[in-house]
């Protein structure tokens, strides 16, 4: 299944929890916690071609299997990338549940997605499985997290970063605009509408310094030149004078070679990772980060 192999690509982006819904007459969903091939059985999948999949690291909440997603109600499966704050004044337990809760309630996705607007204050790029066989994918009018439409064989994907994409062996298409929703219908088609105005792309600069693989491209700037620049910019701004520029952690290393090529500074790496380790993930909270 294309959801599982695109979700061990987007290992980078969470390993708290993993789950996928799929469509196989009905909605049906395996989740657990760890990693991927920790959380998935992918004998437990059906051969539909209809999916959507998440990984988690969690920002809120307080990581157990009842917040992992997707979360589907039956009707409807959500999977979204963000943060909305308000959540609790509608009377949910997490983010997550507040957006299935308003899908759900209007009765229409389209209609539910623009009460979402209205009522969620924060980021959120999201993605929708229907039992009537459509994929939708919807990202905030800020645009603040990266959604990207792509096409792998005869199907269309939706993912936070298009490397998955092409690393699948498919292509991407384009970015997925702030306040856009894109709906994928099971027989292939594919329309987009504008639903709320765009109030200007401010995607989060941790993609760009953190989050996304550098080989990622969001929004038409890639991530790894991006990272490069950075360490240029900090080389001409704070030089200081050292014997070597050591990349710490991996998804620095541009940033490294970028101020040691401008303060003209060796590059070393003085610490060697282990291969096999899990990515260091900052802890949501000082207790779990002791």
């Amino acid at each position: 299944m294309i959801a599982y192999r695109a979700l061990k690509l987007l290992q980078h982006r969470g390993q708290e929890s993993a789950g996928i819904s799929y469509l196989d007459g009905e909605i049906r969903t395996v989740k657990g916690m760890g990693l991927v091939e920790e959380a998935i059985d992918p004998a437990l999948l059906g051969r539909s071609g209809l999916a959507i999949g998440h990984v988690r690291y969690s920002t809120t909440g307080m990581g157990t299997i009842d917040e992992a997603q997707p979360l589907s109600n039956g009707a409807i499966s959500v999977a979204f990338n963000g943060t909305i704050p308000n959540y609790y004044m509608y009377g949910t337990k997490t983010d997550t549940e507040f957006i299935l809760k308003v899908l759900s309630k209007s009765g229409d996705v389209r209609l539910g997605l623009k009460r979402l607007v209205e009522l969620a204050d924060g980021a959120y790029s999201i993605v929708i499985l229907t039992t009537r066989g459509e994929l939708i994918g919807f990202r905030d009018p800020r645009g603040f997290r990266p959604l990207v439409l792509g096409r792998v064989g005869s199907s269309y994907v939706i993912a936070s970063e298009d490397s998955a994409i092409r690393q699948l062996g498919g292509n991407d298409i384009r970015d997925v605009r702030p306040g856009e929703v894109v709906y994928i219908d099971k027989y292939g088609n594919v329309e987009s509408e504008v639903l709320a105005q765009p109030q200007g792309v401010t995607t989060c600069s941790f993609e760009y310094i953190y989050f996304a693989r550098a080989d990622s491209v969001i929004d038409g700037i890639s991530v790894y030149r991006a990272r490069v620049r950075l360490g240029e910019i900090l080389a001409e701004r704070h030089y200081v004078d050292a014997d070597i520029v050591v990349p710490i952690p991996g998804s620095s290393i541009p940033i490294a070679i970028g101020y040691s090529r401008r303060s003209r500074t060796p590059l070393e790496f003085a610490l060697t990772r282990t291969e096999m380790a899990r990515r260091s993930f900052i802890m949501p909270t000082r207790r779990e980060g002791r």
